[in-house]
């Protein structure tokens, strides 16, 4: 699929809250060119954050 960082970022953090991916999971951005690191970094918090608050633990 083709689509903005934040929504994949939305459907990738929603199959993880719903139980559909348990085992390591990889998944390809595509950054503007532009602040690259700062978006990656700010997914990255995003996702984390949001799988602390409903007590999923994951590496990231």
């Amino acid at each position: 699929m083709v689509e903005k960082p934040a929504k994949v970022t939305a459907l990738i953090t929603d199959w993880l809250l719903k139980g559909w991916c348990r085992e390591k999971r990889y998944f390809i951005l595509k950054l503007p060119m532009k602040k690259r690191y700062q978006e990656v970094s700010s997914i990255l918090n995003k996702i984390s954050q949001t799988l602390n608050e409903n007590g999923i633990n994951a590496q990231i």
